[in-house]
């Protein structure tokens, strides 16, 4: 079991590096595109099931990065980091086995890329939910108006109470090649 977790940390390295070594080989980041969500994941949800949080109609505000930053040509848009964390109240983010989120134009499950994760959480004192960006390219996406967000959920246990959770997101866009 060790070694299979091993393998698939080193590869997890060996693309991680491939990635940022042929993204960071072209244009300079341009700006960076930050945008929030709330949503409630309620009580009593199980262990067993992948829970699905859809949120519809979230604006990126695509012109307005565009516009104040002269109409640059933007060659593509990248997921840089996310951050999960409770609004009002303190959680123990370690109820979560994996979390995923993933963006689309609609709820089409083929027009989602998945663009952060978070798959290794400790089993307790985690007070907010740092996510990995995965390698996808989402310009097609991000540059239209309004997109569909969705939080996918694996729990270890069930909720015990209600978490009014914001989500961050930070994504970088760059220039030409």
């Amino acid at each position: 079991m060790d070694i299979i977790r091993l393998q698939m940390l080193s590869w997890f390295l060996v693309l991680s590096l491939l990635g940022n070594w042929s993204c960071s080989s072209g244009s300079e980041p341009l700006f960076t595109m930050t945008m929030e969500v709330d949503f409630t994941i309620p009580p009593g949800l199980n262990n067993f099931d992948t829970h699905y949080f859809v949120l519809r109609g979230i604006p990126t505000f695509y012109r307005n990065y565009v516009n104040s930053n002269n109409e640059v040509a933007i060659g593509q848009i990248n997921a840089s980091r996310a951050l999960m964390r409770a609004r009002f109240e303190t959680a123990d983010w370690g109820i979560f086995q994996e979390v995923a989120v993933d963006v689309g134009l609609s709820d089409a499950a083929e027009g989602f890329k998945e663009v952060f994760y978070q798959d290794v959480i400790r089993f307790s004192g985690v007070e907010e939910l740092r996510l990995f960006s995965s390698l996808s390219e989402v310009k097609d996406i991000l540059s239209q108006e309004l997109v569909t967000i969705q939080v996918r959920l694996n729990l270890r246990r069930i909720t015990s109470r209600e978490i009014n959770t914001r989500l961050t997101m930070n994504f970088v866009a760059y220039g030409p090649e």
